[in-house]
């Protein structure tokens, strides 16, 4: 089953299928990686592959897997924070700080090669949801992109360290957001997915 198609994500029922658990586990708790992919298994069945994504301040984490169960995780020494504090010390960031950025996040993402091209990511983070979703009136709701999408914000934050005026920067609002931008994107296009899907919040 392709779950990603010309026009976004074909199947979208994290709404109907997700509980509250596997949300806090998406978002907080990686201590029980087969019970989470289960339960994303259980909302994307069929062949596609799956990556579940905890981007934290100094570190992000992954589980993976094609099947059922995970094949495996992966653990980058990088987050949205340590990433910031390394090379981006400007609101907005200048170009070279961008560049610097994206040095050391391939830098760190050629040390894990997990097998995630085609693979839906799936991440409930804060930062990354207020990023992707901040024009979503209702944030419940769940959200998907595809990589071009969010190469097409991060673009927004390029041509703001350009000179652009501040608004093009959509919801990047500080160093720290432009920072977890560039993981994601970096991150997307490095191990080649599909696209990225934020879990509706349940109440």
């Amino acid at each position: 089953m392709a779950l990603w198609g010309a026009g976004g994500l074909k199947e979208a029922r994290w709404v109907s299928i997700l509980g509250p658990e596997c949300l806090m586990d998406v978002a907080c708790n990686f201590a029980n990686p087969n019970q989470c992919f289960a339960w994303a298994r259980a909302a994307f069945p069929g062949p596609g592959p799956l990556t579940l994504l905890k981007m934290s301040e100094d570190h992000t984490q992954l589980i993976y897997g094609a099947g059922d169960v995970p094949q495996g995780t992966a653990h980058v020494h990088l987050g949205y924070r340590s990433l910031a504090d390394a090379c981006i010390s400007h609101w907005p960031p200048v170009p070279v700080e961008l560049e610097r950025a994206i040095d050391l996040t391939e830098e760190r993402l050629m040390l894990a090669t997990p097998p995630l091209r085609d693979a839906t990511v799936v991440t409930n983070g804060d930062i990354i949801r207020r990023l992707l979703a901040g024009s979503v009136s209702e944030p419940p709701q769940m959200v998907s992109m595809t990589t071009e999408e969010v190469e097409q914000e991060f673009q927004r934050l390029a041509s703001v360290s350009l000179g652009r005026p501040m608004g093009h920067a959509g919801a990047v609002a500080n160093r720290y957001d432009a920072a977890a931008l560039l993981l994601l994107r970096e991150l997307m296009h490095h191990w080649g997915v599909a696209g990225i899907v934020l879990p509706a919040v349940h109440l």
